[in-house]
């Protein structure tokens, strides 16, 4: 009995701050920056080095600066487990592959690629070190030989030194814009951001910001929506003070995938586009065409997988699932995705063990203890599931579905104190979320609150009317009507 909740905005102290991929920059102060910073100039002549691929620096006008730059910038796609996508910039800082982008361009991602100039894929082996307050993630991609960017020192640039974006905005693959640096502004945890009015938009997250030397000043990070060439940057010091970070490697999904070519790139890339359009006939003929060249990539049969999972084509979604696991048993989405698959036909035990090997590759990701707990649900062993939403709850305590589902827990043992103070306790958590007020209601109806769970149902009608939840009040209503 799942439901996938709305997703909030973000609202930031100065306003609405959207983060070029989508999220929030937190705190910016509108007061001015150092005043002592200096800009980055360079004498020597631009040119690119064959020995290392370093970018090297030196005066450019903008269509030479883009010619020689534009190479090291990629778009990055991030998909979640639901294959939900996140898609930013970023740009190589080494020949051997270290990439930098955005954290939140990367965050909650099992899979994840960067798509070339020459529309060549490239896949993400995982991240090597991340700045959630500084909104930095440095990837590492299984390549050798990419030309890359040079960062510059500490010292922040001057106001009104001329600068240059380069970004896949909207996924329009390296876009350059031009402008100057507005402002430096305080941030919470004694940051700082570059504002400049070189444009950024949805996509452009994780992109260079160059100085006409060619040296990166800062990480394009976010823009504000209610202000008109609002456009923020994460500063080069905190990329530099990245790369000294040693921290634990976190492998993805994608890892030792083999690169695409522009051909196969353009067929996944319709693979995607139909799954994110639930076209469903339109993705199954595609991944057909596919299957004799890519049936050793699993990530063609996770993604098969998932296509059969929405079906509800139980049988061919744990073949698929176990293809890819067969690959690479170390694949926690495709566990995931087989206990899913196991759920929904009905064998709650074996999806309980798929769920576990879940949580064994990724112990901090919630996903894995609510499908066990779901399972355990479905066998009516109210215990255990209570046990693994408990799980959920330590590792994820903002999470508002395991207080929701734990008041359905709660109610079957009649325990009603409990089950309206978990179901209430989801919805101070998410006010809108319409599975919270659907469970509420349930547990209000079972105790003869009936006036009550009206109102609870009422809401979920109000905050989410299309959703399975909402479909689920109408018949409950329709009872006392």
């Amino acid at each position: 009995m799942g439901y996938a909740g709305l997703k909030g905005a973000a609202i930031g102290a100065a306003g609405v701050l959207v983060l070029a991929g989508g999220g929030l920059m937190a705190g910016i102060a509108l007061t001015h920056g150092p005043k002592s910073a200096s800009g980055f100039v360079d004498s020597h002549p631009r040119q690119v080095s064959s020995a290392s691929n370093l970018i090297e620096p030196g005066a450019a006008s903008a269509d030479e600066l883009f010619a020689s730059h534009s190479p090291a910038v990629v778009r990055v796609i991030a998909r979640g487990s639901n294959f939900s996508v996140m898609q930013g910039s970023g740009f190589f800082i080494s020949r051997d592959g270290l990439l930098v982008t955005n954290y939140h361009v990367i965050r909650g991602a099992d899979f994840a690629s960067i798509l070339r100039d020459d529309n060549t894929t490239l896949f993400v082996e995982g991240i090597v070190a991340a700045d959630k307050d500084a909104d930095l993630a440095l990837l590492k991609i299984n390549v050798a030989d990419v030309p890359f960017l040079r960062i510059a020192p500490d010292t922040l640039p001057k106001i009104g030194t001329t600068v240059y974006a380069i970004g896949n905005p909207e996924g329009l693959t390296n876009t350059l814009s031009e402008g100057l640096i507005s402002g430096l502004r305080n941030r919470a945890n004694h940051l700082v951001a570059i504002q400049t009015s070189a444009a950024i938009s949805h996509g452009s997250s994780g992109g260079p910001l160059l100085t006409a030397d060619g040296m990166v000043v800062g990480v394009t990070s976010a823009m504000a929506v209610d202000g008109q060439n609002l456009n923020f940057a994460v500063p080069a010091s905190q990329v530099r003070q990245l790369m000294g970070t040693k921290g634990e490697f976190q492998k993805l999904a994608t890892a030792g995938a083999a690169p695409l070519d522009s051909s196969q790139t353009q067929e996944f890339a319709a693979v995607w586009s139909a799954l994110d359009q639930r076209k469903y006939l339109a993705a199954s003929r595609l991944l057909q065409g596919m299957r004799a060249e890519q049936q050793n990539n699993p990530l063609y049969w996770i993604a098969s997988g998932f296509l059969h999972n929405e079906l509800y084509n139980s049988a061919l979604a744990i073949d698929a699932f176990k293809a890819a696991l067969r690959i690479n048993p170390d694949l926690e989405p495709a566990w995931f995705g087989l206990g899913e698959a196991y759920r929904h036909a009905r064998r709650n035990v074996e999806a309980i063990d798929a769920f576990k090997s879940a949580a064994k590759l990724k112990p901090h990701d919630t996903r894995a203890y609510v499908g066990a707990g779901y399972a355990a649900g479905d066998m009516m062993d109210v215990n255990r599931s209570i046990e693994f939403f408990e799980r959920a709850k330590e590792f994820s305590p903002d999470d508002p579905e395991p207080y929701a589902y734990g008041g359905i827990l709660y109610l079957q043992q009649k325990q009603y104190d409990h089950a309206i103070e978990s179901c209430q306790k989801s919805i101070s958590l998410k006010p809108d979320y319409a599975y919270g007020y659907l469970c509420l209601g349930m547990v209000y109806e079972s105790a003869g609150r009936h006036a009550e769970a009206i109102d609870a149902w009422q809401n979920v009608l109000r905050f989410d009317p299309f959703s399975a939840a909402a479909h689920a009040a109408r018949g409950l209503l329709a009872k006392h009507r």
